[in-house]
Protein backbone atom coordinates (compact mmCIF):
# COMPACT_ATOMS: atom_id res chain seq x y z
CA UNK A 1 0.00 0.00 0.00
CA UNK A 2 2.74 2.44 0.91
CA UNK A 3 4.34 2.50 -2.53
CA UNK A 4 1.09 3.36 -4.29
CA UNK A 5 0.86 6.32 -1.91
CA UNK A 6 4.45 7.34 -2.55
CA UNK A 7 3.89 7.19 -6.31
CA UNK A 8 0.76 9.29 -5.85
CA UNK A 9 2.87 12.00 -4.23
CA UNK A 10 5.60 11.67 -6.88
CA UNK A 11 3.03 12.16 -9.64
CA UNK A 12 1.48 15.04 -7.70
CA UNK A 13 4.92 16.65 -7.41
CA UNK A 14 5.48 16.27 -11.16
CA UNK A 15 2.07 17.82 -11.78
CA UNK A 16 2.82 20.79 -9.54
CA UNK A 17 6.30 21.39 -10.94
CA UNK A 18 4.99 21.85 -14.50
CA UNK A 19 3.67 25.41 -13.98
CA UNK A 20 6.78 27.01 -12.46
CA UNK A 21 9.01 25.06 -14.82
CA UNK A 22 7.07 26.18 -17.91
CA UNK A 23 7.25 29.81 -16.75
CA UNK A 24 10.94 29.50 -15.97
CA UNK A 25 11.98 27.97 -19.29
CA UNK A 26 9.19 29.71 -21.23
CA UNK A 27 7.69 26.57 -22.75
CA UNK A 28 3.91 26.82 -22.89
CA UNK A 29 3.60 23.38 -24.50
CA UNK A 30 4.78 21.88 -21.19
CA UNK A 31 1.43 22.86 -19.68
CA UNK A 32 -0.32 20.41 -22.01
CA UNK A 33 1.07 17.44 -20.07
CA UNK A 34 -0.06 18.79 -16.68
CA UNK A 35 -3.59 17.37 -16.94
CA UNK A 36 -2.27 13.91 -17.82
CA UNK A 37 0.12 13.98 -14.88
CA UNK A 38 -2.67 15.09 -12.55
CA UNK A 39 -4.93 12.29 -13.73
CA UNK A 40 -2.06 9.80 -13.34
CA UNK A 41 -1.67 11.02 -9.77
CA UNK A 42 -5.40 10.47 -9.24
CA UNK A 43 -5.08 6.94 -10.65
CA UNK A 44 -2.29 6.14 -8.18
CA UNK A 45 -4.39 7.59 -5.35
CA UNK A 46 -7.29 5.39 -6.48
CA UNK A 47 -5.00 2.32 -6.52
CA UNK A 48 -3.81 3.30 -3.05
CA UNK A 49 -7.40 3.48 -1.83
CA UNK A 50 -8.24 0.13 -3.43
CA UNK A 51 -5.19 -1.47 -1.83
CA UNK A 52 -6.30 -0.08 1.54
CA UNK A 53 -9.90 -1.24 1.12
CA UNK A 54 -9.11 -4.72 -0.22
CA UNK A 55 -5.79 -5.67 1.36
CA UNK A 56 -5.95 -3.87 4.68
CA UNK A 57 -9.62 -3.55 5.53
CA UNK A 58 -10.86 -6.60 3.63
CA UNK A 59 -13.84 -4.54 2.40
CA UNK A 60 -15.12 -4.41 5.98
CA UNK A 61 -16.88 -1.07 6.60
CA UNK A 62 -16.60 -1.44 10.39
CA UNK A 63 -12.83 -1.87 10.00
CA UNK A 64 -12.66 1.35 7.99
CA UNK A 65 -14.72 3.23 10.61
CA UNK A 66 -12.44 1.89 13.37
CA UNK A 67 -9.41 3.02 11.38
CA UNK A 68 -10.92 6.48 11.01
CA UNK A 69 -11.35 6.79 14.77
CA UNK A 70 -8.06 5.15 15.80
CA UNK A 71 -5.71 6.44 13.09
CA UNK A 72 -6.23 10.13 12.31
CA UNK A 73 -3.90 10.01 9.29
CA UNK A 74 -6.59 7.97 7.52
CA UNK A 75 -8.86 11.03 7.72
CA UNK A 76 -6.26 13.12 5.87
CA UNK A 77 -6.02 10.42 3.22
CA UNK A 78 -9.80 10.33 2.72
CA UNK A 79 -9.98 14.12 2.54
CA UNK A 80 -7.16 14.22 -0.01
CA UNK A 81 -8.87 11.53 -2.07
CA UNK A 82 -12.15 13.46 -1.96
CA UNK A 83 -10.30 16.44 -3.37
CA UNK A 84 -8.74 14.25 -6.04
CA UNK A 85 -12.17 12.99 -7.08
CA UNK A 86 -13.46 16.55 -7.34
CA UNK A 87 -10.51 17.67 -9.47
CA UNK A 88 -10.48 14.57 -11.66
CA UNK A 89 -14.22 14.84 -12.32
CA UNK A 90 -13.83 18.47 -13.42
CA UNK A 91 -10.73 17.91 -15.55
CA UNK A 92 -12.55 18.01 -18.85
CA UNK A 93 -13.59 20.67 -21.33
CA UNK A 94 -17.28 20.53 -20.42
CA UNK A 95 -16.59 21.21 -16.73
CA UNK A 96 -14.09 23.91 -17.60
CA UNK A 97 -16.63 25.62 -19.85
CA UNK A 98 -19.45 25.40 -17.29
CA UNK A 99 -17.38 26.48 -14.29
CA UNK A 100 -15.59 29.30 -16.16
CA UNK A 101 -13.48 31.33 -13.67
CA UNK A 102 -14.42 29.08 -10.76
CA UNK A 103 -12.66 26.18 -12.50
CA UNK A 104 -9.24 27.76 -11.96
CA UNK A 105 -10.04 28.54 -8.32
CA UNK A 106 -11.26 24.99 -7.81
CA UNK A 107 -8.16 23.47 -9.35
CA UNK A 108 -5.93 25.52 -7.07
CA UNK A 109 -7.17 23.12 -4.40
CA UNK A 110 -4.44 20.80 -5.67
CA UNK A 111 -2.13 22.55 -3.19
CA UNK A 112 -4.48 21.67 -0.33
CA UNK A 113 -4.54 18.09 -1.61
CA UNK A 114 -0.74 18.11 -1.62
CA UNK A 115 -0.70 19.33 1.99
CA UNK A 116 -3.26 16.71 3.08
CA UNK A 117 -1.26 14.02 1.27
CA UNK A 118 1.93 15.09 3.02
CA UNK A 119 0.22 15.03 6.41
CA UNK A 120 -1.19 11.58 5.61
CA UNK A 121 2.25 10.33 4.61
CA UNK A 122 4.13 11.98 7.47
CA UNK A 123 1.79 10.68 10.12
CA UNK A 124 1.62 7.19 8.66
CA UNK A 125 5.31 6.58 8.05
CA UNK A 126 6.67 7.72 11.38
CA UNK A 127 9.40 5.07 11.39
CA UNK A 128 10.86 6.12 8.03
CA UNK A 129 11.07 9.90 7.98
CA UNK A 130 13.33 9.93 4.92
CA UNK A 131 10.39 9.49 2.52
CA UNK A 132 8.28 12.09 4.31
CA UNK A 133 11.07 14.64 4.55
CA UNK A 134 11.98 14.11 0.89
CA UNK A 135 8.37 14.75 -0.10
CA UNK A 136 8.23 17.85 2.10
CA UNK A 137 11.49 19.23 0.69
CA UNK A 138 10.22 18.65 -2.84
CA UNK A 139 6.73 20.11 -2.34
CA UNK A 140 7.49 23.04 0.00
CA UNK A 141 9.03 25.30 -2.67
CA UNK A 142 6.08 24.63 -4.97
CA UNK A 143 3.62 25.56 -2.25
CA UNK A 144 5.59 28.71 -1.46
CA UNK A 145 5.62 29.57 -5.18
CA UNK A 146 1.84 29.19 -5.22
CA UNK A 147 1.33 31.30 -2.09
CA UNK A 148 3.66 34.00 -3.42
CA UNK A 149 1.75 34.10 -6.73
CA UNK A 150 -1.71 34.01 -5.11
CA UNK A 151 -3.91 37.01 -6.02
CA UNK A 152 -4.36 38.02 -2.38
CA UNK A 153 -0.58 38.14 -1.80
CA UNK A 154 -0.08 40.02 -5.09
CA UNK A 155 -2.43 42.77 -3.83
CA UNK A 156 -0.30 43.12 -0.68
CA UNK A 157 2.92 43.65 -2.65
Amino acid sequence: MTWTGVWTIVMLFLTLVVSPLSKRIRRVNLLKCRQGLGLASFCYAFLHLLAYLFLHAGLDATWVVEDLTEKPYIIFGWLAFGGYVLLASTSNRVAKRKLKQRWKSLHRAVYLIALLSLLHLWWQIRADYLISISALVALAPLMLWWVWGHPIVKKLK
